[in-house]
């Protein structure tokens, strides 16, 4: 049987305390068709040359060094250099259950879908045994509608997916964005792709390790902001049928970071921008003909008059308040 080769793109960057543990979950796959390609962003510790140690080991391994350019360009780079018929990406710090490929694989194949979606965990630590897995269940097909709604993190980020390598032809990472790239690149894959097939499955097959320094865990101006950026500059990449979700989820993005931001050195900055971003998300609002009326107001009286936005979130969950509070207390690093 012709086994169909999957590429596994792996952004590195000073992880030389992770790196190991990723790459073993990554080299234990019970699925063996696989290139494993690993971008070493320009690490200055030891991670570069763990790469290379695992190159020597196993031939499925593809190692570039490149200078810094950040996690968007060295995914790019990844993209480029892929042979398979599938892609999955996986961060350097995280690690993948066992049967990871062969599930989504056994899904992809099983259903002819353009991308399949896993669950996730979010971990402190790696675990040392994993339960095995029978077989995907509970089987749930979503068109290009997937986003309609305000988008979780699983829809949202690359990893935990399985793509058809075809779809992502000529499709890449925009690299001057640092702050939810993982969004943008599906948000911009989906609303300018007709009638993708999604595949979404229950089983938890990607461990997520946060760790402190990770750049999820950083907000400044420049990167709070670049996600609203990308999308005003990048309007017209989506097909016209679905400019409303975008222009809603950018407005609704637009209130998260000013909440993100309230009470922390960010917020002043963050402010400083924001007048030219609020007249041009309600300039193309107000272009939208199938959006209807009643959101239109909704979303203008919310970016007009933020408190009463903020007052509503309050009432639906009082500990709002409290949380802003020990933000205020801790003083800025």
């Amino acid at each position: 049987m012709n086994q169909k080769l999957v590429s596994i793109i792996v952004p590195v960057y000073n992880v030389e305390d992770y790196l190991q543990h990723c790459l073993d979950s990554i080299y234990s796959q019970t699925y063996k068709n696989i290139e494993v390609i690993l971008v070493d962003d320009g690490s200055t510790d030891r991670s570069g040359a763990i790469c290379d140690e695992y190159a020597r080991t196993d031939h499925r391994a593809i190692v570039i060094h490149k200078p810094n350019g950040g996690v968007s360009s060295a995914r790019n780079m990844g993209l480029r250099k892929a042979s398979g018929e599938c892609i999955c990406f996986v961060d350097s710090d995280d690690y993948i259950h066992p049967q990871y490929i062969e599930v989504l694989l056994h899904t992809y194949t099983s259903t002819n879908a353009d991308i399949v979606i896993c669950d996730y965990a979010f971990v402190k630590e790696y675990p040392s045994t994993f339960c095995r897995i029978k077989e995907p269940a509970d089987l749930n097909i979503i068109s290009y509608d997937l986003f309609s709604n305000y988008p979780s993190c699983k829809q949202m980020i690359v990893v935990a997916k399985i793509y058809k390598a075809k779809i992502l032809k000529n499709h890449f990472f925009d690299e001057n964005v640092v702050y939810s790239e993982d969004g943008i690149f599906n948000y911009s894959l989906v609303y300018s792709t007709e009638n993708l097939k999604i595949i979404t499955i229950p089983q938890i097959l990607y461990y997520y390790y946060q760790r402190p320094d990770s750049a999820t865990h950083t907000l400044t101006r420049d990167v709070a902001l670049s996600e609203i950026e990308w999308y005003l500059r990048h309007w017209d990449v989506f097909l016209k049928e679905h400019q409303k979700i975008v222009c809603e989820h950018a407005i609704k993005t637009m209130l998260q970071i000013r909440m993100e931001t309230y009470l922390t050195p960010a917020y002043n900055n963050v402010m400083e921008q924001w007048p030219g971003f609020e007249r041009s998300l309600i300039k193309r609002m107000k272009a939208i003909g199938d959006m209807p009326k009643s959101n239109k107001i909704k979303y203008y009286v919310f970016l007009k008059c933020f408190w009463l936005y903020r007052l509503l979130l309050i009432l639906n969950d009082p500990t709002i308040v409290k949380y802003e509070k020990r933000k205020k207390s801790q003083k800025p690093t």
